[in-house]
This record gives C-alpha cells, structure tokens and sequence, in this order.
C-alpha cells in the first residue's frame, strides 16, 4: 500500500500535518477540500447528466455552476464541490437526479479522461507527489 487519500473537507491544515507525520505518511490528504473540487466541469457534468438521460445544453450546465458560486477561472480547492454538484444536479434536473458520489464522480472523471484529460492534471500531480516518494523509501508507482 502506498498510501490512504483522504478529503481534507473542513479539517484545518495543522490537524491534517499532523495525522499524516502520525500515520508517517500512510495517511494523505488530498490538496483540494475533496475528490469534488478537481471534477467541476460543467461540460463533464453535462456529459454525465446527458448518459442519465437529460437534454441539457453546456450553456445550462455554466449557468448552474455559476449560480452555485463556480467560475470559470475561480479557486475551487476549499469549496465544498459534494454540495455544489448536489445542488447543480438538483437545478438542472429539476430534482429528478440527485448526486450519487459512486455513480456520479467516476463516470465525471471517466469523461475527463477521455474527453479533456488536460483538466486533470492537478488531480494527476498531486497523485504522482504521493506515489513518487513515501516516509523514505520508493514506492512500487
């Protein structure tokens, strides 16, 4: 095992320092509030809610993310992108989809990779820095 990735959510960044020197770097957080925050896109979003059987347009799907605070430019690494994504689902499928973490995210990244895999790289580096060197020693990534 190389390490366990945990989101950081509200956990202030002393307290995550110090469960990761405790775990001696077994535990890790991720640089981003949570997994959410590297996968808001709204033409992945989009995608996902179009599988699901939506209409929507990415016009729509910008308009939700940007009514839920999201810009195109902006920090996204401390917001809460679990809700945020909720909250867009709700709005653009008039709550006939809820949110579902499980089916939701990979099917998001799923997309990314395949479709705009440049947008993850963030998410790439980060995962990289953790598989690259671990309490010492070279990991087997």
């Amino acid at each position: 095992m190389i390490a366990i990735l945990l989101d950081s959510e509200t956990r202030k960044e002393a307290d995550c320092t110090q469960l990761e020197q405790e775990s001696k770097g077994v535990l890790r957080f991720l640089d981003r509030a949570m997994l959410e925050n590297y996968i808001l896109f709204p033409d992945a979003i989009l995608a996902v809610l179009n599988d699901l059987g939506e209409t929507l347009t990415l016009e729509q799907a910008q308009e939700a993310l940007a009514n839920s605070g999201i810009s195109v430019s902006g920090d996204v690494s401390k917001v809460h992108g679990a809700n945020i994504l909720a909250n867009v689902f709700s709005a653009l499928t008039k709550t006939r989809y809820q949110f579902n973490k499980t089916r939701d995210v990979p099917e998001n990244i799923s997309w990314l990779i395949a479709s705009k895999p440049e947008s993850l790289r963030p998410l790439g580096s980060f995962l990289r820095s953790v598989a690259e060197l671990q309490d010492g020693r070279m990991s087997r990534a």
